[in-house]
């Protein structure tokens, strides 16, 4: 029973969609808080320190789903007879789930350290017409950007060749490989952390009621919907281009397959291409309940397709 949970395409969705908005989020911190230094610096940080809290909410959420990685692992070791004692932690097998869920823990520990100094920002932060330096906001910085490297490092880890490196290749070739893909992946992680931020808006917005007017909330509407739409882009565009070639080619199969990835995902894409281009996107909030869904099922379809 627990191993067919553990090795659910639904659960592994799920945890995987989370686990990407949470990763990403650092990055949209620290840029909004670039931004407040032209002004309503108090709304940027009240911002940022409620994104974080987000983040360390959806890293929670993330972390578990390393774990049952990890736990899946083992459950099926000892299926095949294997005791603990054979596979330790830090075998070549299990070091890459393992470290990458230390790796994961450190990100979220600079994040909640992130989380501390931002509150204590905020308080001090009075009025919305504030504007503050770089150096105000340079260790808020720092932060966002070691655990943004922490959560990348999970993903690098996770799929690091610790058995034997891959067959013709040298230690620098599989690196460059393995850290040229996870950061384009990284990049897409972008849209999950744009759509979640972009959910969290109306409950931010009554908890820090009268700190800005509308026309900022929805500015700020649309800077999420900006990096909903960005984030699957590049990836969408390749997918288009394969799909394209392969139907020519007259691969009826794998067109299928990739469809079945595109359509949503251009659905979500065009969700909030439509809220960045609103001048209020927030009055027309269900096409974000709408994109979101959509690019939900696409994680769950890549979840089966993957396993």
């Amino acid at each position: 029973m627990l191993d067919t949970l553990l090795s659910s395409p639904l659960v592994h969705g799920l945890f995987q969609f989370f686990r990407d908005a949470a990763a990403t989020l650092p990055i949209i911190v620290a840029l909004g808080l670039v931004l407040g230094r032209r002004g309503h610096g108090a709304f940027c940080l009240a911002g940022a320190h409620w994104l974080t809290h987000l983040a360390l909410g959806l890293a929670c959420i993330g972390l578990a789903g390393l774990a049952c990685q990890l736990l899946h692992i083992i459950v099926l070791l000892h299926g095949a007879g294997r005791t603990a004692a054979e596979f330790p932690l830090w075998s070549p097998l299990l070091l890459p789930h393992s470290l990458a869920l230390v790796c994961w823990l450190a990100g979220m520990c600079w994040l909640g350290l992130e989380w501390r100094i931002s509150g204590r920002r905020v308080a001090s932060f009075c009025s919305p017409v504030d504007r503050y330096t770089l150096a105000d906001i340079k260790a808020q910085l720092w932060l966002s950007a070691l655990a943004a490297l922490c959560f990348f490092g999970s993903y690098v880890i996770q799929t690091w060749p610790f058995v034997s490196l891959p067959q013709g290749m040298s230690l620098g070739q599989a690196a460059t490989a393995i850290i040229r893909d996870k950061a384009h992946y990284y990049f897409t992680a972008l849209a999950p952390a744009g759509a979640m931020a972009m959910l969290s808006l109306p409950v931010a917005r009554q908890k820090l009621e009268g700190l800005a007017p509308p026309e900022t909330w929805a500015k700020a509407g649309r800077w999420c919907a900006l990096w909903a739409v960005v984030g699957y882009i590049p990836y969408w565009l390749n997918s288009s281009a394969t799909c394209i070639g392969y139907a020519l080619r007259g691969g009826p199969s794998l067109t299928g397959t990739l469809l079945l990835l595109l359509l949503p995902l251009t659905g979500a894409i065009i969700c909030w291409a439509v809220m960045l281009s609103l001048r209020n996107p927030l009055r027309h909030f269900w096409l974000n309940w709408l994109g979101l869904s959509l690019l939900l099922f696409f994680f769950l379809v890549r979840g089966f397709l993957v396993r």
